[in-house]
Parts: C-alpha cells; sequence; structure tokens
C-alpha cells in the first residue's frame, strides 16, 4: 500500500520534473531572488513578474534577467537510465505517462543531434545515444502492442536508422545497439514492427547515390535480410530472388487474374498432417460402414455335421452328475 501511494505521488507530481530537460529549454536567474516573506511580498513577485514578462518578449540571447542551462549529457544519460527502470518495473503507469507525452519520439530525436562542441560528442553524446537506445530497448521489451503501434503510428525507427547511417558498421555500440534490436524484434516475431520495418525502411532508396539499410549492414551481418525474409515467411510468401520485379516465384500460375502466393514450408507441412489425419479417419470410418452392411454369413456345408450347442442348464447338470 505504501508503494502504490509513493508510485502514484511520483507519477502525479515528480516524474514531469524528470523528463523536463528532454522535453523544454531550461533557463536560470542570474541574480538571486529575495526570498518570499510576509516583509518582501511585493518586492519578491515584482522582480518574479519582471522576469516573466523578459522572458515572455525577448529571445534567450537578449535576455537579461536568464541564462539557459546547458545540456548535459552525461546527467541525461543517468536520466534515461532511470526511466528505462520505470519502463520495465512501472508497466502500466509508464506506459500511459509515455504515450500522452509522447516521451519516446522526444527522446529518440537526440540520436540526429550535433553536439556544438566536438569533444562533448566524443566524450558524452555517445553516451546520451547509447542511453537512448537502451530506452528504446527497454519499451520492446515489454511487448505491448500499444507501444509498437505508437512507434508504427509516429514513424519512431527514422531516427534510429538515420543514426546507424552516419554511424560506421562493426566494432561500434552504436550500430550494435541498433542491429540487436533488430534481431530482438525478428526473434520475437513482433509482426507490426516486422511489416513497418520493412515496408518503410529496407525499401530501395529513391536517390541513386544513397544505399539501404541492407547494403550497409550486408558486409558485416545478415540482420536485415533475415528481417525481411522472416516478414515474408509471415505473409505466406516467398520472394523469386532471380525475379527482380519482386513477383512470386510461382512459374506462372494465377488465382483470380492475380499471381498465386507460394505457400511456404510450415503451411505445407500443416496440410500435409492434416490430410493424414483425414485418412486415417476415413479408414476407420469406411470399416464400421463395411460391418454395418455385411449380411449374415453363407450356410456351410459341414455345418449340419457340428453336433448342436448345449445350453447352460444341462452343462451344469453333466457337472453334478460327475461330482
Amino acid at each position: 500500500e505504501e508503494q502504490n501511494s509513493f508510485l502514484a505521488l511520483f507519477y502525479d507530481r515528480y516524474i514531469q520534473w524528470l523528463v523536463a530537460p528532454f522535453q523544454y529549454k531550461m533557463f536560470i536567474s542570474k541574480s538571486i531572488l529575495p526570498l518570499l516573506s510576509e516583509s518582501n511580498q511585493d518586492e519578491s513577485f515584482s522582480a518574479i513578474n519582471r522576469i516573466r514578462q523578459e522572458f515572455k518578449h525577448c529571445s534567450a540571447s537578449e535576455e537579461k534577467s536568464l541564462t539557459s542551462v546547458a545540456g548535459c549529457a552525461v546527467r541525461s544519460s543517468f536520466t534515461l537510465e532511470i526511466l528505462s527502470f520505470c519502463v520495465r518495473a512501472h508497466v502500466y503507469r509508464m506506459k500511459f505517462f509515455i504515450l500522452r507525452t509522447r516521451l519516446l519520439g522526444t527522446i529518440l530525436k537526440m540520436l540526429c543531434q550535433k553536439a556544438p562542441h566536438p569533444h562533448q560528442m566524443a566524450s558524452g553524446g555517445k553516451c546520451l545515444k547509447l542511453a537512448s537506445l537502451k530506452f528504446l530497448r527497454s519499451v520492446l521489451s515489454v511487448k505491448d502492442e500499444f507501444y509498437h503501434r505508437h512507434i508504427v503510428q509516429y514513424n519512431l525507427f527514422a531516427p534510429v536508422f538515420d543514426a546507424f547511417r552516419i554511424t560506421p558498421v562493426g566494432r561500434n555500440l552504436i550500430s550494435s545497439a541498433v542491429l540487436e534490436m533488430c534481431d530482438f524484434i525478428r526473434t520475437e516475431n513482433i509482426k507490426s514492427l516486422l511489416e513497418y520495418i520493412v515496408t518503410k525502411h529496407l525499401t530501395k532508396s529513391a536517390s541513386p547515390g544513397e544505399k539501404s539499410l541492407e547494403d550497409i549492414a550486408n558486409p558485416h551481418v545478415d540482420t536485415f535480410a533475415q528481417l525481411r525474409r522472416t516478414h515474408e515467411e509471415n505473409i505466406g510468401m516467398h520472394l523469386d530472388p532471380n525475379n527482380e520485379e519482386g513477383n512470386p516465384g510461382n512459374d506462372g500460375a494465377t488465382f483470380n487474374g492475380r499471381p498465386a502466393p507460394v505457400i511456404n514450408k510450415k503451411a505445407l507441412e500443416d496440410q500435409r498432417k492434416y490430410r493424414e489425419a483425414e485418412s486415417e479417419d476415413s479408414y476407420f470410418n469406411d470399416d464400421d460402414d463395411d460391418d454395418e452392411v455385411m449380411g449374415p454369413l453363407p450356410n456351410d456345408e459341414n455345418s449340419s455335421s457340428l453336433p448342436p450347442m448345449s445350453d447352460t442348464a444341462s452343462l451344469l447338470a453333466d457337472v453334478s452328475s460327475l461330482e
């Protein structure tokens, strides 16, 4: 009960402050504000109102009383670690908060942000990107369909794959984290995300100079190729590798004017087992039918020479006489 009351208080009042640096630009006062007390209420309120007016009518560079808070990648990474824990530990409360505030999309946008100074990217920028990918990985580990629909609706894998394109593949934590997430989606067979990634991001690029994700990854790993193969198995269709247009390799067979899909091996195996079960049932049914229509046995020529069968009373009499 105490834990529930603490979580209700935390998600009602305090988690907004935890995620505020990711959603808003933070400012602090350059001067020390007078303490609010009964003797100087007017002075304190006038100072606060003056700062509000300056913030409202002036840009950040022109403000006299406020200064912007510089972002700290390491501090933000620690915050994302806490949020990743909340996703796994407080499944329902955190799900409603993320879906309501669209926090996941805000965090993933940091994957493509450039640091103002090169040394920030070398030190804390990569750490922040890895923490963002870890937050997305925590969301995927819950395996909740509401999260999956949210990702598809707002195309949240776009900044993930953009970061994968600009990061060299091989011996790199960022690209390895992206590939591990895609492999997790494939092994868990999350069909909605498989269809989204294959149809939205694995298509050939319109510009001739830009490589596709499969072309970038294939010299090192075949994760995206396996992702496409799993999606094709889910829809029950194998594309002919020799057919550049992507038509099913069905030797010209059509169904209602369209190319007939090629049934995968699992479906063929299920059909074979079903036919075997049907044949066994029909065999036993045929035997029962034969017994029903079978008439009396024909009379044997030697049947008249056999002695008549004695009834039970005569057998008991014979046994008593022997005693």
